[in-house]
């Protein structure tokens, strides 16, 4: 009896605070989202500091997160998303390796100019369009988690 009342406590605590995020956290829509304008890091540096957090890169799922990024982001010029072409070229997934149900390119990307842009930021003076840049260039990035 003591275990089904404590589970039940915990199961309440939990739906109580469901789709909150922590401080600093942005929410939108079911997840909460954190952004680094400054100072700026590669793709792979960026996806360590959000998996410390509890988070990844952002993946975008349609055109009004894309939007909402572009705007919690306002005035920063490239952010990493978490999409990339790294493991095979040309094939972009998300950091959870599901595909692009949604794409945002500017107009003639992505191009791997150079051979060597696997993987993918937002544009703020593009209208939120999004590039291919190489991994190891200095962006900054949009962690998120589920809320």
């Amino acid at each position: 009896m003591l275990t089904i009342v404590a589970l039940v406590s915990c199961m309440m605590f939990t739906s109580t605070f469901a789709g909150i995020c922590k401080d600093g956290w942005i929410k939108f829509d079911k997840n909460c989202y954190y952004a680094y304008v400054h100072p700026l890091y590669t793709y792979d540096e960026a996806r360590t500091i959000c998996d410390g957090m509890g988070g990844d890169l952002a993946i975008v799922d349609d055109a009004d997160e894309n939007l909402f990024l572009q705007q919690y982001t306002q005035g920063s010029y490239h952010i990493w998303i978490g999409l990339s072409d790294a493991v095979e070229e040309g094939n972009w997934v998300w950091v959870d390796n599901s595909g692009t149900s949604f794409i945002n390119w500017s107009d003639g990307e992505p191009n791997n100019s150079g051979g060597n842009e696997n993987c993918a930021h937002i544009w703020d003076n593009k209208d939120g369009q999004w590039n291919d840049s190489g991994c190891e260039d200095l962006r900054g990035f949009v962690c998120e988690k589920a809320s």
